[in-house]
């Protein structure tokens, strides 16, 4: 369920039951997450519309972020559905729909925004030390 006034998407089991709730990651610089539209596809990946970043997010089925299709110049999304061929159709708020080849486009997206997304994380964690480091070698080749 995308719950626009709480920003999050809230997915339940069949019964009912909190499975996950996904909210924007904190490490993103981008603006509030509104998710409006969700599908899944072929795969059981979790597609969600945010308008207000003018992109699509990727989930896991288990709620892990995949990343973003974001170089589709959307404008908007309002809707997101998947046909039977894994072509993503987004409807913008203007009315447009736009067909996105989804299935040509990432055929191994897991390890290509699992890769992203733990970089991101591991320069999160260690930039501190990443940083004292680079200070370290600049100050060895100065002076040696």
């Amino acid at each position: 369920v995308a719950n626009l006034q709480a920003k999050e998407v809230v997915v339940v089991t069949e019964r009912g039951n909190l499975r996950f709730r996904y909210a924007r990651p904190q490490w993103t610089a981008r603006k509030t997450f509104f998710p409006y539209g969700i599908t899944t596809d072929s795969r059981c990946r979790i597609l969600i519309a945010d308008y207000n970043n003018h992109l699509i997010h990727l989930l896991r089925e288990d709620g892990q972020l995949l990343g973003y299709i974001d170089n589709c110049n959307l404008s908007f999304p309002w809707g997101v559905c998947v046909d039977s061929k894994d072509n993503v159709l987004v409807t913008e708020n203007s009315g447009n729909v736009k067909k996105i080849k989804y299935s040509q486009m990432s055929k191994t997206p897991e390890r290509q925004f699992l890769f992203t997304d733990n970089l991101f994380r591991f320069i999160q964690k260690y930039a501190l030390i990443l940083s004292v480091l680079c200070l370290l070698m600049v100050v060895f080749f100065l002076f040696f």
